[in-house]
C-alpha cells in the first residue's frame, strides 16, 4: 500500500523531507541499568528535550505532501548523517529538506543531492538560506510525527522482544 501511495504522491515528488525522532525504552535515570534489547539498543541524546535515553531512533523520509517514503530504525546513538544515504538510496530524490543534523556542504556534495537545511538566525548566511516556503514545507514531517505519536503512540515502546517490536513497528 505504501509503495502505491508513493507512486501516486503527485506534486512535490521531487522533494523529500528527512528527520528523526527518539523511541526510548527508558529515560535518563535508568539508561545504564536497563537490560531489555541490550544487544541492539543503546544510549542516545534527545536534543529537543536535552535528555539522554536508552532505546532506538526512527529516521523517516517523507514526500512534500507528507507521505512516508522510507524509514529506518537504528540504535539511539547513530547520528542522522550516517543513515541519510541508506534512506535516499532506496527512494532517490534530488532535493532534500533536512534539519540541523544534516548541515555540511561537503556531505551534500559527496552524495550528489541538493540538501537544504534551515540555519539558525545567528549563523552566517541565514537570511539567504531560510526561505519561508521551504521552512513551511518542512513542517509536513513534524505533522507526520505528531500524527504517528498521537494516534499510535509511536514514541512509547511496549514491546519486550525483538519479534514484538517488529510487529508493533
Amino acid at each position: 500500500m505504501r509503495r502505491r501511495l508513493v507512486e501516486i504522491s503527485g506534486p512535490g515528488a521531487d522533494i523529500a523531507i528527512i528527520d528523526s525522532f527518539p523511541m526510548p525504552l527508558s529515560m535518563s535515570h535508568r539508561r545504564y541499568t536497563t537490560k531489555i534489547f541490550k544487544d541492539i539498543a543503546d544510549v542516545g541524546k534527545n536534543t529537543t528535550k536535552n535528555v539522554k535515553f536508552y532505546g532506538f531512533k526512527a529516521h523517516v523520509m517523507t514526500s512534500a505532501t507528507g507521505i512516508v517514503l522510507n524509514y529506518s530504525i537504528t540504535k539511539a546513538s547513530i547520528h542522522d548523517v550516517r543513515v541519510a544515504p541508506e534512506l535516499i538510496a532506496e527512494r532517490p530524490c534530488k532535493n532534500i529538506l533536512a534539519d540541523m543534523g544534516y548541515i555540511g556542504e561537503a556531505y551534500a556534495k559527496d552524495l550528489g543531492y541538493n540538501f537544504w537545511t534551515p540555519y539558525r538566525s545567528n549563523m552566517k548566511g541565514a537570511k539567504g538560506q531560510n526561505s519561508y516556503d521551504l521552512i513551511r514545507c518542512r513542517g509536513k514531517i513534524e505533522r507526520c510525527f505528531s500524527i504517528l505519536n498521537s494516534n499510535y503512540d509511536i514514541e512509547k515502546n511496549r514491546a519486550r522482544s525483538l519479534t514484538g517490536f517488529q510487529i508493533l513497528y
